[in-house]
């Protein structure tokens, strides 16, 4: 925020306090007119520090909101579907691609069948027989 901004801020909310504007007509009136909200408590914080002579307690940078931790929650659900969606697709087509005499499902139609895969031309540790 530019300082020409923030005196801009400052000086209004001092006018419409110094007039008995309530705090929360101010806020709807100065966000339905574009500023932010975190400008608009951040203008309210200076001007009650100069009025009051002391400095609003502040909890720390360690405050996290709702529904960041929400965002969060949804990343994580989210990832742990496309991993285990992943998982689930890479075994299959290791399954299609490495086929064994073990493997007995046919292809096409997911029943049993008698016939097992054909082998691989190379070795493989995992052969059998």
């Amino acid at each position: 925020m530019t300082s020409g901004d923030a005196e801009r801020l400052d000086d209004f909310i001092a006018a419409a306090k110094a007039r008995g504007v309530s705090d929360e007509f101010a806020v709807t009136l100065l966000k339905q007119n574009g500023w932010s909200e975190r400008r608009i408590y951040a203008a309210f914080s200076a001007y009650y520090e100069r009025q009051l002579g002391a400095p609003v307690p502040s909890r720390g940078a360690r405050l996290e909101y709702a529904s960041e931790a929400f965002l969060y929650l949804l990343a994580f659900i989210s990832l742990s579907f496309w991993l285990r969606r992943f998982g689930r697709s890479s075994i299959r087509s290791s399954i299609a691609t490495f086929p064994t005499s073990l493997n007995t499902r046919s292809r096409t139609s997911g029943r049993r069948s008698r016939c097992n895969w054909p082998r691989s031309s190379s070795p493989s540790p995992f052969s059998f027989g």
